[in-house]
């Protein structure tokens, strides 16, 4: 994106990423990522893995944090990334925060569509 873009530039713009929004989570949503507390232990740091994939390809800097959890036992750490774009305007900041863990996707067969 161009600086002083106005908010129809920027909808066109996020408009124009649909078909990458939607490849990034055909991708994504399929790393099962349960937490701890669900059952998980190790998927977290297998979609982190591809999420800093495409991560690294947009970002300015990006880091791992890892946060440590005994309760998992791959690496004893659960991942968190922090990716950042140099704006031109260093003086403040704009956080977009998510996170990667899903819950258990339940009984299937009350599933009215399969994935």
């Amino acid at each position: 994106m161009r600086p002083n873009m106005d908010i129809n530039d920027i909808i066109k713009y996020v408009d124009g990423q649909r078909e990458f929004v939607i490849d990034l989570y055909r991708g994504f949503i399929p790393i099962k990522a349960l937490a701890p507390e669900n059952g998980g232990d190790g998927g977290e740091w297998d979609r982190a893995n591809y999420l800093l994939d495409v991560v690294r390809r947009y970002f300015d800097e990006v880091r791992v944090i890892e946060a440590p959890d005994n309760r998992v036992s791959r690496g004893g750490s659960r991942p968190n990334i922090v990716a950042l774009i140099k704006g031109l305007d260093k003086s403040r900041t704009y956080w977009v925060i998510a996170h990667m863990d899903t819950v258990p996707e339940g009984d299937r067969s009350l599933w009215s569509y399969e994935l």
